[in-house]
């Protein structure tokens, strides 16, 4: 069974409906950096496709978690 592409579709599904309930809810300044976050997602991937990396999954949680830290400690504390 391709588990992949049926993530894939469901994943797409679901961003879809809770983005058109929830869009307008988010600010422009979330908006630009979440977009950020997933563009330098992608980067490291590429880079892993050229260099291999032993924990991809790993670099990602965690330059995730750090950029969404970043942007929580700048809503809280301005």
């Amino acid at each position: 069974m391709p588990v992949g592409i049926i993530v894939n579709v469901l994943s797409v599904i679901i961003g879809g409906i809770v983005g058109g309930l929830f869009g307008e809810r988010l600010t422009e300044k979330f908006k630009v950096e979440i977009n950020m976050i997933f563009g330098a997602c992608s980067m490291a991937m590429g880079i892993y496709a050229i260099v291999p990396m032993k924990y991809e999954i790993h670099a990602c949680c965690y330059f995730i978690s750090g950029i969404g830290y970043r942007l929580w400690y700048d809503y809280s504390f301005g």
